[in-house]
Order: structure tokens, then C-alpha cells, then sequence
């Protein structure tokens, strides 16, 4: 179903000679996948989306929630720059989108 949807990871050892070792317990896809260039961001944009990365990560209160619009605006108008600010978000705050909890840092 993920992969009909595109929300599937592909499994890099399913296509080559030797195959994949852990098979069907395997979590990845399996399915064939075409690739796909990545085309770098330009430096502009890499540079706007860890100043707003740093942003939503670091303040609080009103501040936060502007950043945090800001931040999901983009997903619409520039798809590109809001999954790499996403990115560095997730890895500012430890592989999670979610601020943790105070005191749990």
C-alpha cells in the first residue's frame, strides 16, 4: 500500500545479485523504484532553511508558533525547502519532530 502511495523507503539489497539477506521480514520496499536525481538546494535556500530550522527549534511561546507557520507554509509554495527544514528540525531535536517535553532533554 505505502509503495502505491510513494510513502515507501526502498530496499537497496533487493535488486542487486546477492539480494536482500532478511527477505520478507525485510522492512523496506522491495518493489522496483525508478531513480531519481537529487538536484541540490542552492545555497540561499539550505542557508534560509536552518536559520528557520534554528528558529522553531529554539524559541517558545508566540515566537515559535510564528516560526512554526512559516515553516509549514512553505510546504505548498516550496516543497523542497520545507522537507529540508523539516530535516534539520528533526535532527536539531534528536530524530523527532516534536519538541521534547521540558525537563526531558
Amino acid at each position: 500500500v505505502n509503495h502505491l502511495q510513494r510513502m515507501c523507503k526502498p530496499c537497496h539489497y533487493a535488486h542487486t545479485s546477492q539480494g536482500c539477506k532478511t527477505g520478507a521480514a525485510c522492512k523496506f520496499c522491495h518493489c522496483p523504484h525508478s531513480r531519481r536525481p537529487k538536484v541540490k538546494l542552492s545555497k540561499s535556500d539550505r542557508e534560509r532553511a536552518k536559520h528557520l530550522a534554528l528558529k522553531v527549534h529554539q524559541t517558545q511561546g508566540e515566537e515559535q508558533r510564528e516560526a512554526e507557520v512559516e515553516w509549514l507554509g512553505m510546504y505548498d509554495k516550496e516543497r523542497r525547502v520545507f522537507e529540508y527544514t523539516t530535516a534539520v528540525v528533526r535532527s536539531l531535536r534528536g530524530g523527532c519532530l516534536v519538541k521534547p517535553a521540558a525537563g526531558k532533554e
